[in-house]
């Protein structure tokens, strides 16, 4: 005996005249709707049928053993519900059984439970895309946050979320014109080709699939891998404190409360795919050993996809710490000073590099080895 069949239910609550016409073909190749769980539609095996399959508003609570029976008095048998309000019904093609609604102005009404499932999955949709769009408005720059964080996952999310929400208020949209058209004293087709929109519900399904798939990876990612570790032995794509400082004066501090901050990290965006972090402390003596400064050093090297991109976010990261562009070097920096800190910003070709430094090396040399590492990893 052949086994039952589960296909999932690709429509839209509006779409019922679209699930109707799918029903009717299915019953034509012998498969007759059964029942209904989670987004899938059983179908018992049997033989092919020319059969009206009808979907009807209404809730549970709205004398449902009473219309029930009103309806199968009439030759209409009760099949199964998609929802809490969305009810299905099957007569053989006949004119001796009655349509379920003879007078289009009387079904009008049953549009607005739809509308309240709607609501609700738009507020869904909504709270989603918020929760998408948040990390990027809690930065505060989005056009810098797009630059150096926006990654696939992200752009993927955001693009699924948004189109979800406009899938949700395209759903509102066509109950909202069936209503009307129902008001207007319009039947349903009943019949109305469904394979263009069986075709766009898969997309947006396998885009859902490709998404959880994606996030799933992201969440376990980042939570195996260290955020920081401690910098690696041999040479690196950021500036250090050994370049700066000859050998004979360089001396590592003890370990104690900055320990930690002698780490290292790299990550990713789409647009900025390469991206180096290291943050070190170190002490600086004079001859005869005795310490005068503890000299510190953040670097951050950035590699983007093009040279245009890598001046845009040069000039941005500029503006966000308040950095003035230097008419005394030739090239593109952008430089502040205060006592013995340093910060600025260089820019060449698609290289970008920040640099923070609180020591008594003249400024000239740590620009000196920002173009030599350019140079190297060039």
């Amino acid at each position: 005996m052949t086994e039952k069949k589960r296909r999932i239910w690709w429509f839209d609550y509006y779409q019922i005249e679209e699930a109707e016409s799918w029903l009717v073909d299915m019953a034509a190749q012998g498969w007759h709707l059964s029942g209904f769980k989670l987004i899938f539609a059983h179908f018992s095996p049997g033989e092919p049928e020319k059969v009206r399959y009808r979907c009807d508003f209404f809730s549970r609570e709205d004398d449902f053993s009473e219309r029930i029976n009103l309806y199968s008095q009439s030759g209409w048998e009760y099949v199964t519900n998609i929802s809490s309000s969305l009810h299905v019904f099957r007569s053989p093609t006949t004119d001796a059984i009655p349509e379920i609604h003879t007078e289009p102005v009387e079904m009008a009404p049953t549009m607005n439970l739809l509308l309240r499932q709607y609501y609700v999955y738009g507020l869904i949709a909504l709270l989603s895309v918020a929760a998408i769009i948040s990390p990027p408005l809690a930065y505060g720059n989005i056009p810098l946050w797009l630059l150096l964080f926006a990654d696939t996952t992200s752009i993927i999310s955001l693009i699924v979320g948004v189109s979800i929400f406009v899938m949700l208020g395209t759903g509102v949209g066509g109950v909202l014109r069936k209503r009307s058209r129902l008001r207007r004293g319009l039947p349903l087709s009943h019949k109305k080709p469904y394979n263009r929109v069986r075709i766009s519900k898969m997309g947006m399904f396998f885009s859902l699939i490709l998404l959880i798939i994606l996030f799933i990876s992201n969440v376990v990612s980042f939570f195996g891998s260290d955020l920081y570790s401690p910098l690696p032995q041999g040479e690196l794509p950021v500036v250090r404190i050994s370049g700066l400082i000859p050998a004979t004066e360089y001396v590592d501090i003890e370990p104690g409360d900055s320990e930690f901050c002698n780490c290292y990290s790299i990550s990713s965006s789409l647009l900025v795919p390469w991206q180096w972090f290291s943050w070190e402390f170190a002490g600086q003596v004079e001859t005869g050993g005795a310490t005068v400064y503890k000299t510190s050093l953040i670097s951050t090297g950035y590699r983007a996809r093009t040279p245009g991109l890598a001046e845009i976010l040069a000039q941005k990261l500029a503006r966000e710490i308040d950095l003035r562009k230097s008419d005394s070097y030739q090239g593109e920096l952008w430089l502040k000073q205060v006592d013995h800190e340093t910060e600025f910003i260089l820019l060449k070709d698609e290289y970008v590099f920040r640099i923070y430094y609180n020591g008594l090396e003249p400024v000239e040399d740590l620009i000196q080895l920002v173009e030599d590492k350019i140079g190297t990893l060039q």
